[in-house]
């Protein structure tokens, strides 16, 4: 039976078009290994049958075939060619020999071609080594209209896991596709000139944030325009304008309000001129906590390896230029070569990889610069104060979040106050080696952020109850007190409350007291992270409902607790006072009197409030679509009578209102 390479490449292309299989384990990969063995046995048992006489005879068809090859080279030597050419053609033994061993032969040949066309789908190391893997521009091929705008943002994002929005999916493309389709379980596909994999568009946040926790930076880009926009306007025939609205990385993913995961550090570093010098600036974009340090190293770079196992950064800005000393630790941490040149583009074979992901930004602007271009110059005193390579690195760091949008370069510098130091002189500051050694904390995930290890010493003390509780002891155990007062005056705290809640203390007063920590210890049990919750409402994050937990949860810590404990130490009654705010508690309440919890609970921004400025200013907005809204219906008579359709409504489809729907076969 003859089989062609066209046939064989047409079959495998109908293969992984095909949408049955559905399974995360139909994968090319897993195809190229699984199906290739049964081919290549299926056309054996072909050539078997067809040749059956061949693999009696196959020392004279070797016999044979060497003569075959000396007659062509020796052309020259009529007689000898003559003779076994004649002695070939003539004998029917020989023939059969031979046709069988070509089809055997042609047949290996085809199933060897299929084997190389589907393992040229595996994971290939070597970057650009195949031009179905990385979304580059290739000389003499015809990309369509969405392949273009593909290849346009990859020449800005080109390190970046690009999700383009085409109508109501978000399509992956090239190398991103199967990215995509290892890490989220779906399709990948063949399509034009690229892999194409697809996720619905209301899941897009879920699967950018499993690419994000699987290592890699995403990027959402999204139409610029809709369907019933571009079909009244005079280009109905190019395609949607698309442009990259938003990127995401592992340091700058902010979870919602009722994640109960660490937040990641983005860190960014600089050097003296010297060299021995370091500053750092360590940012929790999460959280909005900030830390910068400035520290002599030596030539182990030991200092460096600290402050790396403290933090444990997602993230590390780098500038081009590093000493070698340093290279060399930072490659320690992170496990991996770096090198400022070495291409950028995601693989596939980085799913999964353990370690923080490594940027390398120079800043064009000074940090004072950054604050007056951020709004910000109320910062630049404190600025001014810090260490030239500290300034540095901040500036390092701004510039990398501005492109990122969602004013996250501006969180970092929203607090109004000087940034806190990483390490003063009245805490002990323990080794990486002691870290280690010990099993103070974890170890990291892929995305940065720390999986606690059950027989770690960290793991032994928390017995906190929320998230913002669970960063500050893991404060407190990473930078134990020096001062032996203030060492004392924290451990009878902590014993006072102890006691106080689970030791009946007899008398009436004592019982009282106990009621109340109980009653405060429950209520704070419900409190979601009020720390990420004011972050994401600076972000422009937050949904309706997320708020109302947020303003809930704020007017719980602002009122569950007392002023003052009879009897306490005076380190807990400092706490109950600085939590003791009337003018927090008046803020919260005003905000509860603008807002209907009803609709915030439903997530309608437009009618969420019910008082205040914010609804003066969404009612004259009302008011103007409402005006607008008269008018349409007013044109639906006319509208009816141009068109001869007394039954005339105006149509809603996909969100989109007042769609008018004309017969395609209608004229004029």
């Amino acid at each position: 039976m003859g089989v062609s390479s066209k046939r064989v490449q047409a079959s495998i292309s109908s293969f992984f078009k095909s949408k049955r299989g559905k399974s995360p384990e139909r994968t090319p990969e897993t195809f190229a290994s699984k199906e290739a063995p049964k081919v290549a046995a299926k056309k054996a048992r072909r050539s078997e049958d067809s040749g059956h006489d061949a693999q009696k005879k196959h020392a004279m068809s070797s016999s044979g075939a060497v003569k075959r090859r000396r007659m062509t080279t020796e052309a020259h030597a009529p007689d000898a060619g003559s003779a076994d050419d004649g002695a070939s053609e003539k004998d029917p033994a020989n023939a059969s020999e031979d046709g069988g061993h070509k089809d055997a032969d042609k047949s290996a040949q085809l199933v060897a071609e299929a084997t190389d066309l589907l393992g040229g789908l595996k994971v290939n190391s070597q970057l650009g080594s195949t031009h179905v893997q990385l979304v580059r521009r290739r000389p003499g091929v015809s990309y369509t209209p969405l392949e273009q705008q593909v290849l346009e943002a990859k020449e800005t994002h080109s390190d970046t896991v690009l999700a383009v929005e085409v109508g109501y999916k978000f399509r992956f493309f090239g190398e991103d596709a199967r990215i995509a389709s290892q890490v989220l379980g779906i399709m990948c596909t063949q399509a034009n000139n690229f892999y194409n994999a697809s996720i619905p568009t209301p899941r897009l946040a879920v699967h950018v944030r499993r690419l994000v926790h699987a290592g890699f930076r995403v990027g959402v880009v999204r139409q610029n325009e809709t369907a019933a926009l571009k079909a009244a306007g005079p280009k109905r025939s190019a395609p949607f304008m698309r442009s990259v609205s938003q990127v995401i990385t592992a340091a700058t993913l902010v979870e919602d309000v009722g994640a109960d995961d660490a937040a990641p550090w983005l860190m960014s570093l600089a050097e003296d001129h010297s060299g021995a010098g370091i500053g750092m600036v360590a940012a929790q974009v999460a959280t909005g906590c900030v830390l910068v340090d400035h520290f002599e190293d030596g030539f182990l770079r030991s200092a460096l390896a600290t402050r790396l196992a403290h933090l444990r950064p997602a993230e590390l800005l780098l500038p081009q230029q590093l000493n070698e000393q340093t290279k060399s630790a930072l490659a320690a941490h992170v496990g991996r070569r770096i090198d400022a040149g070495e291409p950028r583009e995601p693989l596939l074979e980085q799913v999964g990889r353990v370690g923080p992901r490594v940027e390398f930004v120079d800043s064009v602007f000074s940090a004072i610069d950054q604050c007056e271009r951020l709004g910000a110059a109320n910062m630049a005193p404190h600025v001014l104060d810090l260490a030239p390579a500290v300034a540095e690195a901040l500036a390092r760091m701004l510039a990398y979040l501005e492109p990122l949008g969602r004013g996250l370069a501006r969180g970092v510098l929203a607090g109004g106050r000087p940034f806190a130091r990483f390490h003063t002189r009245t805490h002990m500051l323990l080794s990486a080696t002691a870290l280690q050694t010990l099993q103070v904390f974890s170890e990291p995930t892929a995305s940065g952020a720390h999986q606690v290890k059950a027989d770690s010493l960290f793991a032994a003390m928390d017995r906190t109850h929320s998230p913002f509780g669970r960063r500050l002891l893991r404060q407190w155990v990473a930078h134990p007190l020096l001062d032996h007062d203030e060492l004392k005056a924290r451990a009878d705290a902590v014993s006072f409350l102890r006691d106080a809640l689970y030791t009946d203390g007899g008398s009436a007063g004592a019982h009282v007291q106990q009621q109340a920590l109980s009653a405060a210890r429950g209520k704070l049990n419900q409190l979601v992270d009020i720390e990420r919750g004011i972050c994401r409402l600076h972000y422009g994050l937050a949904s309706p409902p997320e708020l109302l937990r947020i303003l809930r949860s704020l007017r719980t810590a602002a009122s569950v607790l007392p002023s003052a404990i009879d009897h306490a130490p005076a380190a807990v009654n400092d706490i109950l006072r600085q939590g003791h705010q009337p003018a927090l508690r008046q803020l919260i309440g005003l905000w509860f009197e603008q807002i209907s919890a009803k609709e915030a609970q439903s997530g309608s921004k437009e009618r969420m409030f019910v008082q205040g400025p914010l609804h003066a200013r969404m009612q004259e907005h009302h008011d103007r679509l409402q005006a607008i809204e008269d008018e349409l219906q007013a044109s639906a008579a006319g509208v009816a009578a141009q068109l001869d359709m007394p039954d005339f409504a105006f149509r809603s489809i996909s969100g989109i209102d007042y769609l008018i729907d004309v017969r395609s076969t209608r004229k004029g």
